[in-house]
């Protein structure tokens, strides 16, 4: 796993990938739902991001900051760029 994800942090796509993985997972939003099987799935899928954002931490420090932060300007420029429509 560690040589897999070395190499797809070598890219800024592979870096974006993993940026949307853990955001997906829902990582940085609360789970809360009144609901406790709806609560339960969204930790279930929480706990896998920050098991992968752990093994980032733990493995490729430097390289974890970096996807932090070019997914947060990443983030940033989609709510910049108005989607075109659709034909």
């Amino acid at each position: 796993m560690r040589l897999a994800l070395g190499q797809v942090l070598e890219t800024a796509l592979g870096r974006r990938l993993l940026y949307a993985v853990i955001e997906d997972a829902g990582v940085f939003r609360s789970t809360f739902d009144p609901s406790a099987l709806i609560m339960a799935h969204a930790e279930g899928e929480r706990r896998q991001g920050l098991a992968l954002l752990l093994q980032l931490q733990d493995h490729f420090p430097e390289q974890c900051d970096l996807v932090l932060r070019e997914g947060l300007e990443w983030r940033r420029e989609l709510a910049r760029v108005p989607e075109e429509p659709a034909e």
